[in-house]
């Protein structure tokens, strides 16, 4: 772990076997019929459980000569007063206990992106209260200290306020040299629930509702020098449906000269190519899949969509009898990065995941058979580590013929495919 609370291994580069590599890339070149949509979650309400704190009790300053009320002379501190803080149907709820008997206490409440509220009440004869009142604010970490009205701090308490119903996701680069509380201080001011950190690229998911998703966003695109990039969490979405299989129907195989090659071609080396896509099964023992990775928590060795095992079989099906015939037919280790759902979506933040997961387990090829008008500078900070850790990086670019770019696969450092027809036509 590095001094500023970032864990990952360091980028190094490894250029000397990337011509070996690029050979096995060519497995990738023929995946065909992927269009492709994008779409963000709409948004939803704010709710948080209610949360406790232990309260930190400090000595009040003597009142002046002039004197403060009596009220607030009685609310000295004392070691049994604390409070805990909640937000609960709409409301800021705040419930005290250990205060002196009667009491008047003022709350202050700050809330991301620096919100303050503030308020009063009074403790019972038995030293505690409840306070309620409304709050209208971002997602994010928010702060309640309890005073006496000279000031003094005479308990704090903290709760999260999250996100509930449809959500969508920004993803934020912070600077370098921020530690891990300083990288905390940035979330809490800006607002919205940190999900997930990607260490090698100072990458952090913040979950936020999305009518909230513009002002959030441009908080932390204005808190420089901290910040050093935000965007949305595009959505990327694999399409196309396969045609039956077998080797008869696989004319683009004779076309690249393959029948040449198979049979006569002693393949003594090997390759891992990482399938970045709904998963991949082993189609009956025609692919042969290795360990991989889930970004849902699933087993990535499963398909419930059927995309990622197809686009597996075109470019690694074994010479076994059953199924088709891969383009790489010997040799190779299918890799089932699990990033998109049974729908073929995917959000960026995972495919991301995806891609520093592929490019530190050793993959030869990184496939990814989706794509979006949408060029993300994150996105594209992967595709640089992969590369710099010695992986060739191959990508679809749809279906149509279309001069319009698409991502990942024009990204710099990407080899975008396109399908061809028999004539060799778009």
């Amino acid at each position: 772990m590095d001094p500023h609370g970032y864990r990952g291994t360091p980028i190094q580069k490894n250029e000397g076997h990337r011509k070996a590599k690029i050979a096995f890339a060519f497995a990738a070149l023929f995946v065909v019929g992927l269009i492709v949509s994008a779409a963000l979650g709409a948004a939803g309400p704010l709710t948080v459980p209610t949360t406790d704190a232990t309260s930190t009790a400090t000595d009040a300053p003597p009142s002046d000569a002039t004197g403060a009320s009596s009220s607030a002379s009685l609310c000295g501190s004392t070691d049994t007063a604390h409070i805990a803080a909640g937000f609960v149907d709409g409301n800021l709820t705040v419930t005290g206990s250990g205060f002196p008997s009667l009491c008047d206490v003022s709350l202050n409440t700050l809330g991301p992106a620096g919100t303050a509220d503030s308020g009063t009440t009074s403790a019972g004869v038995d030293g505690s209260f409840t306070y309620s009142a409304p709050l209208d604010g971002a997602a994010g970490t928010y702060q309640v200290d309890a005073t006496d009205m000279n000031g003094a701090t005479l308990a704090s308490a903290s709760f999260e306020l999250g996100v509930a119903g449809a959500v969508t996701s920004l993803i934020v680069k912070l600077r370098a040299d921020l530690s891990s509380d300083e990288q905390d201080a940035v979330i809490a001011r800006d607002g919205g629930t940190e999900t997930k950190t990607i260490a090698p690229l100072r990458l952090h998911v913040v979950q936020v509702a999305a009518d909230e998703a513009d002002a959030t966003l441009q908080r932390y695109q204005g808190d420089t020098p901290d910040v050093v990039r935000a965007e949305l969490d595009k959505t990327r979405e694999a399409r196309g449906e396969p045609s039956d299989p077998g080797y008869a129907d696989q004319w683009a195989l004779p076309k690249i000269g393959w029948d040449n090659v198979y049979g006569i071609v002693d393949v003594t080396g090997s390759a891992k190519i990482a399938v970045l896509d709904t998963g991949v099964s082993s189609a009956d023992g025609d692919v042969n899949v290795g360990s991989g990775w889930s970004a849902f928590g699933t087993d990535p060795a499963s398909d419930p969509n059927g995309h990622g095992t197809w686009v597996s079989s075109i470019a690694a099906a074994a010479s076994n009898d059953k199924g088709i015939a891969g383009v790489d037919f010997a040799n190779t280790t299918i890799q089932p990065v699990q990033v998109l759902d049974s729908g073929g979506v995917g959000q960026d933040s995972d495919i991301i995941e995806g891609v520093i997961w592929a490019a530190g387990n050793g993959a030869d090829v990184v496939l990814m058979s989706f794509s979006n008008p949408g060029f993300s500078p994150a996105l594209q900070d992967a595709i640089d580590y992969a590369w710099a850790q010695g992986a060739v990086i191959v990508a679809a670019t749809g279906n149509d013929g279309s001069a319009t770019p698409t991502f990942p696969a024009g990204d710099a450092g990407v080899i975008g495919v396109s399908a061809t027809d028999q004539d060799d036509a778009l």
